[in-house]
């Protein structure tokens, strides 16, 4: 099968969540003998196409690195217009609305959004993960972009294909919207049960075999 990952940030970018999953999310893609092509934004090495795990990465030029802009949103639709048909794409995998603005090619391949966050599960993460004067300054412009996602989320989750919800909470929340529970992934040769490093790590911190 023929992949399209969408996402306005990817593990070339930066480190992160969003990142770190597209990265895992492509790796084994390729791994199970899939062709994964990923579409992004563009990237302080100016490169408009790259190789990476496997995946070939298409940097849409003129688009903030990074950044939902009207300038992805017009580019991405643009690039899906021309490349759909010539590459063969099956489906359409798009890290929360990255993708939203492909839904409008005709013929556009099914479209899965992957959500790790939404509505008000993710305003109280908004506010827990703040501190001090910043969390007070910041939280009206989180509170803003949570409307917009939300009246988003009406008109453009019931028209794909499939949502992805990577928690038990985004699940629940989302669970009309034709909803699969994956859960985030974990690259076990990096992160692996090794109870000697265990014992070891809670013993420095004074941490009990009972405590959390």
């Amino acid at each position: 099968m023929v992949v399209c990952i969408v996402a306005r940030r990817i593990w070339t970018h930066g480190v992160g969540g969003m990142e770190t999953y597209c990265r895992l999310v492509a790796e084994e893609l390729v791994r199970q003998g899939h062709t994964v092509h990923v579409v992004t934004t563009s990237h302080a090495s100016q490169y408009a196409e790259d190789t990476q795990q496997g995946a070939h990465i298409h940097y849409l030029q003129d688009t903030p690195p990074g950044d939902y802009s009207h300038a992805w949103w017009q580019a991405s639709r643009a690039w899906s217009q021309e490349h759909f048909g010539k590459l063969g794409v099956e489906a359409i995998l798009s890290m929360s609305a990255a993708g939203k603005a492909m839904t409008r090619v005709s013929n556009a391949p099914p479209l899965f959004y992957v959500m790790p966050g939404h509505g008000w599960p993710q305003l109280r993460s908004f506010w827990h993960d703040r501190r001090g004067l910043w969390k007070v300054v910041t939280f009206p412009r989180d509170v803003a972009k949570i409307l917009a996602s939300i009246v988003w989320g009406w008109h453009a989750l019931p028209k794909a294909a499939g949502v992805i919800a990577p928690s038990q909470e985004i699940y629940r929340y989302l669970h009309r919207y034709r909803t699969h529970f994956v859960p985030n992934m974990v690259d076990t040769t990096q992160f692996r049960p090794d109870p000697v490093a265990r014992a070891a790590t809670r013993s420095a911190l004074r941490i009990s075999d009972g405590d959390l």
